[in-house]
């Protein structure tokens, strides 16, 4: 039977009343700190989305309650964990956000402006061990623009210390509900960063009542955690403010811990009332019967959950008994993708000693078997790491209201596809080349409202952002509905830059992508933002960096597409395992086009040309371009990939088959080439380079010329 050990009473005429009973110590969560900082993370990125959707729907009351409650847990949680500028800071802005949605003050654009500025703040704030002066002379500064756009609707309280330890006494005269609430916090509570005592007193800042703290079986005192949470409370709690402020209380934790709250009805217990109800709770052997049984004495019965009327169903919020979800640091899930890394070698490594045993069909069979295992633990291990390319999108969308408000332009944004998942640190990776596109796009890339109107085009330029899966990559595309660029411009400047001859005669897209060479540009005035072709080779080399491709296609007066295909993760590949002479090397299947098979009649050259769809194209032979020693086989293999827009062949001896390869990177301290992505372990112990192909293209170019 459960054993009352704790009892908690506050607001009334009684006043503030201790504990009866205390029971085991609450001691401080590790690292709370850092569990903040995650959750505030969140929580700004969320505020910039609903900021940003209020924009364009400001009617939307429900994203005002959104951005008012992720204020409200980035003040309370700060306070609770000790970031007292933060909290201080974004009191007031959550004050013009409950101006706002109680109608004491309208929204205006410029409100919106300020208060992704003040995100902007909040963030830096959580990134400083401790806020300096001039931290603290911005926020006071941004906190005096917010009270001369309110006018004094969203006058500040109290300092939210003060806040937290006094007493709400609500009006008598308010209209006030009585609510039932029980919490049962995870086992875990303390260790991810709720104290739950804490959010019981918060509960007593909103409304009048009593709580009831219930241990369940507890382990002896030398096997007991101190960490770890044993009970649950119910609380009764009569208040003005309504439902949503007990949500509120719980915001922080919702998704975690088991909640319910049910409302008792309008003949309220008050005073020893509610005493005396808890009184009975704690001698029943079923409380929650117990209580159920106690609502006939106050004139009201709830009925069954699935049969609530809409009001009271508004009026009840329940989590579920076990998380769906769980937070595990980004280190932990790398070292899991890298174990399983080790594993798939080492199943291909038996792979191999089951070929060399063919009489052994048990063998074979664990083979096969942790093969098809290890696929299986690969795909979730990597799948852990997937993360929706949206969480990019939506700081896109920031920079494109940004920098049209500041150059004047209307852009209307458009995404598609945000659901597409992609490896979380290759989205990390792929931001900064996103962001220089997308100022390229808005600054040179879409005209003026006055010359789209000459152009018979909407004032609103266009540009759509979208990702889709192809071919086990992911396609990112960015489009303008722009100028477009001029390709004989583009090859003007290339010849006055000494990057082109005269006589050199390129196809369209091998002009475009001459965009992406160091300092290339043909704006005729350079802005402080961009110019078309400036730091684009900086979105090529990040690009690379994540084996990935890039590409421009563009139509004079119609507007331009940049296309990037980048892999889905950085930890592990399918590969085309090749040998040139006795060296072995990994192309990544996403730039294999096709194979095929030609003789060999006498020496070759480094660029030779082969026939391709009726068209002749340049063929890289690997073992000159890489000087590999060894003889010349009759036949040789050519690997058709494709990179920066055009097709080429890579001549090698033979070609061994799939493989998936496990990325080992090189130390930065070792001198390599441009064009080595990594190595990986093979089968029998031996190493394979995993070769950058776009790279390995270039470099052949610049060195040897393909055209």
């Amino acid at each position: 039977m459960p054993q009352v050990v704790r009892r908690w009473r506050r607001g009334g005429k009684g006043g503030d009343q201790p504990f009866r009973e205390r029971s085991a110590v609450m001691t401080q969560p590790t690292n709370p700190e850092s569990i903040y900082r995650d959750e505030a993370l969140e929580l700004l990125s969320s505020l910039e989305e609903s900021l940003l959707e209020l924009d364009e729907n400001p009617g939307r009351k429900d994203l005002v309650n959104t951005i008012f409650r992720s204020l409200h847990t980035i003040k309370g949680s700060g306070a609770m964990f000790g970031f007292d500028e933060i909290a201080r800071f974004t009191h007031e802005i959550e004050n013009t956000f409950d101006a706002v949605r109680e109608g004491r003050l309208a929204l205006e654009p410029s409100m919106i402006t300020l208060t992704l500025k003040a995100k902007d703040h909040i963030h830096d704030l959580l990134n400083m061990a401790e806020p300096d002066a001039a931290a603290k002379a911005h926020s006071d500064e941004l906190l005096t623009k917010f009270r001369a756009l309110t006018g004094g609707a969203a006058a500040p309280e109290a300092p939210v210390k003060e806040q937290v330890q006094q007493v709400v006494v609500e009006s008598e005269e308010l209209p006030r509900e009585t609510f039932w609430i029980r919490y049962i916090p995870t086992a875990d509570s303390f260790l991810t960063g709720t104290d739950p005592l804490r959010l019981i007193l918060e509960l007593f800042e909103i409304g009048a009542g009593d709580s009831l703290f219930t241990h369940q079986i507890m382990p002896g005192l030398e096997e007991m955690d101190p960490e770890r949470a044993f009970g649950f409370w119910d609380v009764i709690i009569s208040t003005a403010r309504g439902v949503d402020a007990i949500r509120d209380v719980f915001i922080f934790v919702e998704d975690d811990h088991d909640i319910t709250i049910e409302k008792i009805g309008d003949d309220r217990p008050r005073g020893n009332d509610v005493n005396d109800m808890l009184e009975c709770l704690s001698k029943a052997a079923d409380p929650k019967a117990a209580l159920r049984e106690m609502r006939q004495t106050y004139a009201q019965n709830l009925a069954k959950r699935n049969a609530e009327p809409e009001e009271q169903s508004a009026a009840r919020t329940e989590t579920k008994s076990k998380a769906t979800s769980l937070r595990v640091d980004a280190a932990r899930l790398d070292r899991l993708v890298n174990m399983v890394g080790e594993l798939i070698i080492l199943q291909t490594r038996l792979n191999r000693a089951a070929g060399r045993h063919e009489d052994d069909p048990d063998l074979h069979q664990i083979a096969e078997e942790l093969e098809r295992l290890s696929d299986e633990m690969r795909d979730d291990a990597l799948g852990l790491r997937m993360v929706p390319i949206s969480t990019s999108f939506g700081s896109m969308r920031r920079l494109v209201r940004d920098i049209s408000d500041d150059i004047g332009k209307e852009v209307e944004f458009v995404t598609e596809g945000g659901e597409t998942e992609l490896d979380k640190n290759v989205i990390e990776e792929i931001k900064g080349p996103l962001m220089h596109i997308m100022r390229n796009a808005i600054d040179h890339g879409l005209e003026t409202p006055e010359r789209r109107r000459e152009a018979g085009k909407a004032e609103a330029g266009v540009i759509r952002l979208s990702a889709r899966h192809a071919s086990g990559d992911v396609l990112i595309e960015i489009a303008d509905d722009g100028a477009g660029i001029d390709a004989q411009k583009v090859r003007g400047k290339a010849i006055e830059r000494g990057l082109i001859t005269p006589e050199q005669q390129l196809t369209e897209p091998e002009l475009l992508n001459l965009i992406f060479e160091p300092g290339f540009s043909t704006a005729d005035q350079v802005s402080d933002l961009s110019g078309r072709g400036v730091g684009m080779d900086v979105v090529r080399r990040g690009v690379d960096a994540l084996r990935g491709s890039v590409e421009i296609q563009s139509e004079l007066g119609m507007g331009t597409t940049v296309r990037m295909r980048i892999p889905l993760t950085l930890a592990i590949i399918d590969g085309l395992h090749v040998r040139v002479g006795g060296e072995l090397y990994i192309l990544p299947m996403s730039a294999v086009e096709s194979c095929q098979e030609r003789f060999v009649d006498g020496p070759t050259r480094i660029i030779e040309k082969f026939e391709l769809r009726d068209k002749m194209a340049p063929c890289i032979s690997l073992r000159n371009l890489l000087q590999v020693e060894g003889e010349q086989p009759d036949y040789e293999r050519i690997v058709v990939t494709e990179a920066d827009g055009m097709y080429v062949g890579l001549a090698v001896d033979a070609v061994l088959g799939q493989q998936h390869a496990v990325i080992k990177s090189l130390d930065e301290s070792c001198n390599h080439s441009e064009w080595i992505a990594g190595t990986t372990i093979n089968g029998d112990g031996g190493i394979s380079i995993i070769l950058d192909v776009p790279q390995l293209v270039r470099f052949a170019n610049r060195q040897h010329n393909l055209q």
